[in-house]
């Protein structure tokens, strides 16, 4: 899933320097992300209708252990001295903020925000 990797993308940056940081701003924007994932899983699950209980009884748990999942590794890490922090918590914030179909068409990099982590990503190394 391209949005998954988007969000592991900017999380491992964030977390690979070594300085503490604000571990709250870094939980927000990963809750913002999870938060419209789920929101456009449960959209897209309303509109099929041959769903049985038990099938989205599973996917509403997968999407709770993915974001727990996120969180858990993320959460209380971060280095706001590293040159990619910022970057980072940038690109998660704006893919909070895309519509549903936006999110789901945007690729590796589905913000101009995303897209500049990931030239400054490639350049960092």
């Amino acid at each position: 899933m391209r949005i998954v990797n988007a969000v592991a993308l900017a999380g491992f940056l964030i977390v690979s320097g070594n300085v503490s940081a604000s571990a709250e701003e870094l939980d927000e924007a990963l809750s913002l992300v999870c938060e419209k994932i789920k929101t456009c899983a449960y959209e897209q699950m309303e509109g099929v209708d041959d769903m049985s209980k038990q099938m989205k009884q599973m996917i509403e748990a997968q999407l709770e252990t993915m974001c727990d999942g996120i969180k858990a590794t993320y959460t209380g890490f971060g280095a706001s001295a590293h040159p990619l922090f910022e970057p980072a918590k940038a690109c998660l914030v704006s893919m909070g903020t895309l519509s549903c179909q936006r999110l789901q068409e945007g690729g590796d990099a589905p913000t101009p925000e995303c897209a500049e982590l990931k030239n400054k990503a490639e350049a960092y190394d």
